[in-house]
Formats: C-alpha cells, structure tokens, sequence
C-alpha cells in the first residue's frame, strides 16, 4: 500500500473511485494503492464518489472513510510522500 498522500487529513472531503463492495461496505481508491473502506453503502465498482476521511490511522495503515453531503469543503490537494505514482 502506497503512503497517505500529504495534505489529506481527517475532515477533509475527496473524490475517489469505487474499487469492491463488500459485506461490510464499499472499498473506495483515493489514490493509487490508497483505498479506505466506505461502511455501510454498496455502490458499483468503478463509480466516482465524494466522501469524508473519517478517520486515518497511519500507523495501522487504515483509512475509515464517510459520505460526503452537498456541503462538504473543497476537494483537499494532494501531495505524496515518498515514491510518485506512475
């Protein structure tokens, strides 16, 4: 799994693409080899959707993601650390 990219913090809403659904909710890339995990929702593999990062934990290398609603702020900047994607 990639690094977090810099900038996204818990709060910030960001678009991203769903990549499964499983029992327990929806997995959803934010970025290449980033992916957090949508609870509760099914939505269909390779859909564009807006969420909230809900809570991420780096060290356990865990991004717990929510709906983003009409009034969520500004897609955040993203920046990487480390290795850039290709």
């Amino acid at each position: 799994m990639a690094p977090v990219p810099r900038g996204v913090r818990a709060g910030d809403a960001v678009d991203g693409t769903v990549v499964a659904a499983v029992p327990m909710g929806t997995f959803v890339r934010l970025a290449p080899g980033v992916e957090g995990l949508l609870p509760g929702e099914r939505l269909t593999p390779g859909d564009t959707v807006r969420v909230t990062v809900a809570e991420l934990d780096e060290e356990r290398r865990r991004i717990a993601l929510t709906s983003a609603g009409p009034s969520s702020p500004p897609v955040s900047p993203v920046r990487w650390a480390g290795r850039r994607p290709r």
